[in-house]
């Protein structure tokens, strides 16, 4: 047996920390649900159809890239992929702040929401990859179980608060 391997010790529940970063990125995807349909229909006055391709294709971007996001988890480690899908997500949300910007055609601001919607994706596969897998791995597979139920928790508390909270901004 591999010594290192031997000496490893397992939490026996995930670590704080990452169980707050995945509630954190899960907010971050709660928060603007609200708000981005009323944006493209309201303000840009585009069609119900639009917002629901500009809702979906954040999801659709975390389905393709969720590949990639598990090989890289794999081969860099949880953490890294976790602190790349955050850093991903945030330029979502910059993309979002920058549509809003006075000024722009509302063509331009579209094509910004969805940049910043398959930004986000692609970040939220990352985060939530990493975050599991980091999370599994803090407590070893003998309590992987008790790790997804933690972090199922995380991601749904957050979608659940981050749409009221979202309206309420």
């Amino acid at each position: 047996m591999n010594e290192a391997k031997a000496a490893r010790v397992h939490l026996s529940r995930p670590a704080p920390g990452i169980i707050l970063a995945l509630f954190c990125g899960y907010l971050a995807v709660g928060l603007p649900l609200p708000v981005i349909p009323l944006f493209v229909h309201d303000t840009l006055g585009f069609s119900n159809l639009v917002v629901g391709l500009v809702i979906g294709i954040q999801f659709l971007a975390t389905v393709l890239s969720r590949g990639y996001a598990g090989r890289s988890t794999d081969h860099y480690g949880g953490k890294r992929s976790a602190l790349q899908g955050a850093a991903v997500c945030a330029v979502g949300g910059l993309l979002y702040l920058i549509s809003g910007t006075s000024g722009l055609s509302s063509g331009a601001s579209l094509a910004i929401v969805v940049l910043g919607r398959l930004a986000a994706g692609f970040g939220e596969s990352q985060l939530v990859t990493g975050c599991v897998s980091w999370s599994i791995a803090s407590v070893g597979p003998e309590r992987a179980g008790m790790s997804m139920s933690w972090t199922g928790i995380a991601m749904f508390a957050a979608l659940a608060i981050g749409a009221p909270i979202g309206m309420a901004l």
